[in-house]
């Protein structure tokens, strides 16, 4: 009769240990869940940089797209002016040839400084698409680490779960095991 108690006693403690243990895997795949959600928040931010990045960059690349059809057309300009002057060159008179190629050379000055601003603004767009595009390849690279370790994770929740299935069937063993052994003292 004690000696039912005192087995009793053991398998209620037992299932108090089994019990606190689960509680304590339980806490561990919250916090695992809290640590999944605010990574799927960091990723999301990301996510929206690089849209925000992309937006801007295609907005840069109008503006470029833009001031080249300008500089084109200032540039058709220019050898339309020239044409001119080769043509009209014998025909005018010295003071208006004067006058025009004056008129034409600051027009080209302006052209070139206006092109070398133009060289300057796009080299520093070559350097700001390449750290971007150094930035992207990070992205790519965090968010194949994230589904690695969500890969893992699974994983380890597979394995949990395993472990507690087996952990069952052994408790239910030792019961067993313990019925029988109190069966064969009984039986003396």
């Amino acid at each position: 009769m004690f000696g039912n108690k005192k087995l009793l006693e053991e398998a209620n403690q037992k299932l108090s240990e089994t019990h606190l243990h689960l509680l304590s895997t339980q806490k561990s795949l919250q916090e695992i869940q809290q640590q999944m959600q605010s990574f799927q928040g960091e990723f999301q931010n990301i996510r929206e940089q690089h849209k925000s990045y992309t937006h801007e960059f295609l907005q840069h690349l109008i503006a470029i797209s833009s001031t080249r059809e300008r500089f084109e057309e200032e540039l058709r300009d220019i050898q339309h002016i020239k044409r001119a002057i080769e043509t009209h060159l014998l025909a005018e008179v010295k003071s208006a040839l004067n006058q025009q190629f004056s008129e034409a050379l600051r027009r080209l000055e302006l052209h070139i400084s206006n092109y070398h601003d133009l060289d300057a603004k796009s080299s520093s767009m070559k350097q700001q698409l390449s750290a971007l595009e150094a930035e992207i390849r990070k992205f790519t690279a965090i968010s194949r680490n994230l589904k690695e370790k969500d890969f893992e994770m699974e994983k380890f929740a597979k394995q949990l779960l395993e472990m507690d299935s087996e952990k069952l069937n052994l408790l239910r063993k030792i019961d067993t095991l313990e019925r029988l052994i109190a069966q064969q003292r009984r039986a003396r």
